[in-house]
């Protein structure tokens, strides 16, 4: 069997090495459809702060079949948590497992990725697929996930003006999430291209270089990691608005560029969203109105998987999905 590995900067298809069993509180997983997204290649190129240097087995995002006799879910669809805390720990007791600093991430920091022909994660970090969901719209739910922690970390009482900056697959659910809890809605982008997924829904979208900067927005979403768009984001909201910065690989060269006078100028509110919830996305996809039809770019056959992992930050590129062998 296979796995795709990173070593000392060098990411290669080798030979795996398994058990002949899943350990203590595991399960083993066969992938039966993987996703490769940017998380993944800046954790192979070490670009990632939250991912420094990262070696072993790839790959964060997986639909895959329990096939450890005698375990809860012994052969059925699941989707792994991609962070894995102590379930005993301060913050997992909480709720935050995500915020625990000694959690691991799958495919990314401290633990095996996915990016395999078998692989085994802790039984408690398995989430059954519904039957009516497809393995191409389960494979999206890490980017759902993450979509609807942006979409309602800020709360509101009436129908707000919002902005989202960014036209990947995230800021594309985020648009489409945000326009159906009754928000006002537009998504500025660089992609022509991508704005044909916006005139499916029915969201208003233009290039991000066109709007003006005149403060009228409730609420801004940012997914573009450019050290430039805070500055923007802070020109569009509202004085006392609210900036929420997604989650997301960012560039070095971005690092520490940011203009903060707009900022504390409009007293704008800013905070952070990252890393839904696996069981969130999964509810999501189980209700009626979602369309996630486009944003699945690219297939790959498993032998090809360097080239789809390439292929995963490409521009044209929103959803790179990898098909195991049978």
């Amino acid at each position: 069997m296979s796995a795709l590995r990173s070593k000392q900067g060098e990411v290669r298809l080798d030979a795996q090495s398994l058990p002949a069993k899943a350990g203590e509180g595991e399960v083993q997983l066969r992938p039966v459809l993987l996703a490769a997204d940017a998380c993944d290649l800046a954790a192979a190129r070490g670009q990632d702060d939250a991912t420094p240097g990262f070696e072993g087995v790839l790959g964060h995002r997986c639909v895959g079949v329990v096939e450890t006799p005698g375990r809860a879910l012994a052969g059925k669809r699941v989707l792994c948590e991609v962070h894995l805390a102590d379930p005993s720990s301060e913050l997992a007791r909480r709720g935050l497992p995500s915020h625990d600093p000694a959690r691991r991430m799958l495919g990314l920091s401290g633990v095996d990725g996915c990016f395999a022909e078998r692989f085994s994660v802790p039984a408690g970090a398995v989430f059954e697929v519904p039957a009516g969901v497809s393995d191409e719209a389960a494979v999206m739910a890490v980017p759902l996930a993450s979509a609807w922690r942006a979409a309602r970390v800020v709360d509101f009482a009436t129908k707000p003006y919002a902005t989202i900056l960014g036209d990947n697959a995230e800021a594309l659910l985020t648009a489409q999430l945000m326009a159906r809890r009754n928000a006002s809605v537009r998504v500025l982008g660089r992609d022509h291209e991508r704005f044909a997924r916006c005139e499916r829904w029915g969201i208003t979208h233009r290039h991000i270089a066109e709007p003006g900067l005149r403060n009228d927005q409730d609420v801004v979403i940012d997914w573009t990691h450019d050290g430039a768009s805070l500055a923007i984001a802070a020109g569009m909201v509202r004085p006392r608005g609210e900036i929420v910065l997604a989650e997301g690989p960012i560039p070095p060269a971005s690092r520490g560029s940011a203009d903060l006078a707009p900022v504390i100028e409009h007293e704008a509110r800013v905070v952070g969203a990252r890393c839904g919830r696996i069981a969130e996305a999964l509810a999501l996809l189980t209700e009626p109105g979602l369309d996630l039809e486009g944003l699945i770019t690219a297939r790959y056959a498993f032998d090809e998987i360097v080239g789809a992992l390439r292929a995963s930050d490409a521009p044209r590129q929103l959803g790179v999905i990898i098909e195991p062998p049978k």
